[in-house]
């Protein structure tokens, strides 16, 4: 369990694959269809943040920092989501056990792997507690 403040910042990820979504909705060529990516992250269940929308891309960069206080928090929560017109589809999570990264300390920049086939790039920092 955490209390603090904790800021986290998402970079970018990398080689998104295509979802059923942008395929079948795809006004271009199906094999060079591509995503509208956002990632939302949540605390416990509870959503304490979500990036803008980068529009068109498999190689978004979103470069978005947030600060939020976490009160009696076990788990922090990346989900990957392509925008898309009526429904987002959901394309990766996952989920870190914030006591074990206070635990070990992790201060510099983790990347995590968001069960993607292509690695998806996001980065912790723990900030003062």
């Amino acid at each position: 369990m955490f209390n603090g403040l904790a800021t986290i910042e998402i970079f970018c990820a990398a080689d998104l694959q295509k979802t059923d979504f942008s395929k079948r909705h795809s006004i271009v060529s199906k094999k060079n269809s591509v995503v509208s990516a956002y990632v939302t992250v949540d605390v416990d269940g509870i959503v304490v943040f979500k990036t803008q929308v980068c529009q068109k891309s498999n190689n978004p960069a979103w470069n978005e920092t947030c600060t939020f206080m976490i009160l009696h928090g076990n788990a922090l929560r990346f989900i990957l989501f392509d925008k898309g017109i009526q429904n987002d589809t959901y394309i990766a999570d996952l989920t870190l056990d914030i006591g074990k990264a206070v635990e070990k300390e992790w201060v510099s920049i983790i990347a995590l792997n968001l069960d993607c086939t292509q690695p998806v790039r996001k980065s912790v920092h723990r900030s003062a507690l």
